[in-house]
């Protein structure tokens, strides 16, 4: 499997999940829903009012914010969403400098405005239930410090440690050591799960095992 970056939609169960293109860097904005209309945004980086009408339309119910990491493209609509829905944010407590503003990093990096509060701090393993919706945190530091992806079933929402063909680059406050142990950590899924990524389109962990080059940078890695 594998898309471009517009716009799509997919289905697992009664579950349902919307890609939508959202800020100045057209970061991919995810809106995951179940059959009785609870709701999550995976990364709203942007475009705050589109995402809020958006969920109105659909007549859903926002139970959460996750956030895979701190950088702003990721983050900039998380303010507008919070503030109209009280919707929790959900991230991993070592992404805090970015979120606050207080990291020693480029200002076009970090959340513009007022710090992001923190309201569910992720964990690696930790559980979570919104309705019909059950979601894993899975730590995947390398990009940034706190990195996290999500499984939700067969959908691995990897911000941007994983990409189709690629991973997040580690220039910026990242380790690449960590995110090598990462991708290691993510070949234990099964290698149908579909990865939706915080940049370029969708494919499988299947396929990037077999041809993303950096699962082949090191021979630990498959």
């Amino acid at each position: 499997m594998a898309t471009d970056a517009t716009s799509f939609e997919l289905t697992q169960g009664s579950l349902s999940v919307r890609m939508i293109p959202v800020g100045p860097l057209q970061t991919n904005c995810y809106l995951v829903s179940d059959a009785d209309g609870t709701a999550l945004l995976v990364d709203p980086g942007g475009d705050g009012e589109v995402l809020l009408e958006l969920v109105r339309a659909r007549d859903l119910r926002l139970a959460a914010l996750l956030l895979t990491h701190g950088h702003f493209d990721h983050t900039g609509g998380v303010r507008i969403l919070r503030d109209a829905t009280e919707a929790p944010v959900v991230a991993s407590t070592r992404e805090k400098p970015l979120l606050d503003g207080s990291a020693n990093l480029p200002v076009w990096l970090r959340a513009p405005g007022p710090p992001i509060e923190i309201d569910i701090p992720a964990r690696e393993g930790m559980p979570l239930s919104f309705g019909g919706i059950e979601v894993k945190v899975i730590e995947t530091p390398g990009h940034t410090p706190g990195s996290v992806s999500y499984l939700i079933g067969r959908w691995l929402f990897s911000g941007d440690t994983l990409f189709a063909g690629s991973v997040g680059r580690t220039d910026l406050g990242g380790s690449l050591e960590d995110l090598m142990a990462s991708l290691e950590k993510l070949t234990t899924l099964p290698p149908e799960t579909i990865v939706l990524p915080g940049h370029l389109g969708a494919t499988t962990l299947e396929h990037e095992i077999q041809y993303n080059p950096y699962f082949r940078k090191q021979g630990g890695l498959r």
